[in-house]
């Protein structure tokens, strides 16, 4: 069925309940977070993130594993495993996967389907109906089990969001019509920040597993567009600001005020940025999308490292374009499936042993059993 794969994404009562508790200890006198104004109020609420929508809020700087990582850790501190799931464009195959140790899941478009069209029509309407402590097998546990989950869309897309507010109005929500959860709509920007924010706080864990601060990535950045642009005056002015800033927000505790630095860095970012993108020539992509699937492991890594080449050339770096995001895409799903193959064993076991399930976890399931 359609929504087969989101079984395996979706939260059980233990989580529900872990999430209101977690509001209520939460230190009064400030801005709230987006988890404590979009999901603690209603148990059981479900995230899903509209990926490429969030990283082009970036400026694509960020990477699609960083994003799962940052995610990762933003769910973790907030209370929120199991519920928040990250919808990806792209993928040679339609899939999910759930990811215990990070307690996040990921839902892979496919080749011929827009994220969109998953938020709208599958994602959006599957977590709608799907009630209070439902199990795996759609019982659920309890005659008093409210139908349906409230269901947090983080999208900055005016079409998507219409489409998934008109499901809620359209369908009341529940299934066979009984009253079900309703829609909002998360901004992007303010998820961004709070992401970026926390990796400053928890630094971010490279390829070689080795965790290095937020700003060390900025920096490099910024030593590459020197060596590229040389020492002009503006660059010279746009280099001096950045760091500026940079050590006034390090230091700087009120989260007002951070939140406020953190805005003018990504305006000078923007601005060098598009001084480095000014001469670059685009790429070749390197594959067909219809040709990942077909690509070995070593094919892939050695496709990624041209890819690399031709971005870093010089130490130049060119915006995404569409292939090289379905190439990446492709690359973070060809990783989840080789981890999810090696642990499919020991998960199988922990999922038979359990009758609840994670709102993400059944979702995920439902995706990958069709």
């Amino acid at each position: 069925s359609p929504v087969a794969p989101l079984r395996a994404v979706a939260a059980p009562s233990a989580v529900d309940r872990r999430l209101t508790d977690a509001s209520a200890t939460e230190p009064g006198g400030r801005r709230p977070s987006l988890a404590e104004s979009y999901l603690h109020p209603s148990p059981g609420s479900v995230l899903l993130i509209d990926a490429e929508n969030l990283r082009g809020k970036s400026g694509f700087e960020m990477s699609h594993p960083e994003l799962l990582h940052r995610t990762s850790l933003w769910a973790d501190r907030n209370g929120i495993r199991g519920h928040v799931s990250l919808v990806v464009d792209h993928g040679a195959g339609r899939g999910a996967y759930w990811l215990p140790r990070r307690g996040v899941g990921v839902v892979f478009a496919g080749p011929c389907v827009k994220a969109d069209d998953v938020l709208a029509r599958e994602a959006v309407p599957f977590f709608l109906e799907l009630a209070l402590g439902e199990d795996i097998e759609g019982e659920t546990a309890g005659e008093g089990s409210r139908t349906g989950r409230d269901v947090v869309v983080c999208t900055s897309d005016g079409e998507l969001c219409h489409r998934c507010r008109s499901v809620s109005v359209r369908d009341g929500g529940g299934a066979k019509g009984k009253p079900g959860g309703t829609v909002r709509i998360m901004p992007p920007a303010r998820l961004l920040e709070e992401l970026e924010l926390l990796n400053m706080d928890e630094g971010t864990v490279g390829a070689d597993g080795n965790t290095t601060r937020g700003e060390s990535s900025s920096r490099l950045n910024l030593a590459a567009a020197e060596d590229i642009l040389g020492e002009t005056p503006e660059v010279a002015e746009l280099k001096a600001e950045i760091v500026r800033v940079e050590g006034s927000m390090r230091r700087q505790r009120l989260p007002k005020k951070r939140r406020r630095h953190l805005k003018q860095l990504r305006v000078l970012r923007e601005r060098l940025g598009a001084l480095r993108y000014s001469d670059v020539a685009p790429v070749d992509p390197v594959a067909h999308e219809s040709d990942y699937a077909t690509m070995t492991r070593d094919e892939h890594c050695a496709a990624l490292l041209r890819w690399n080449l031709c971005r870093d050339r010089s130490g130049r770096k060119r915006k995404e374009s569409t292939s090289d995001r379905e190439f990446l895409a492709e690359e973070l799903r060809k990783d989840l499936e080789r981890i999810s193959m090696a642990a499919s064993k020991e998960e199988s076991a922990q999922l038979s042993a359990e009758t609840m399930m994670s709102p993400v976890e059944l979702h995920v399931l439902s995706v990958s059993t069709r």
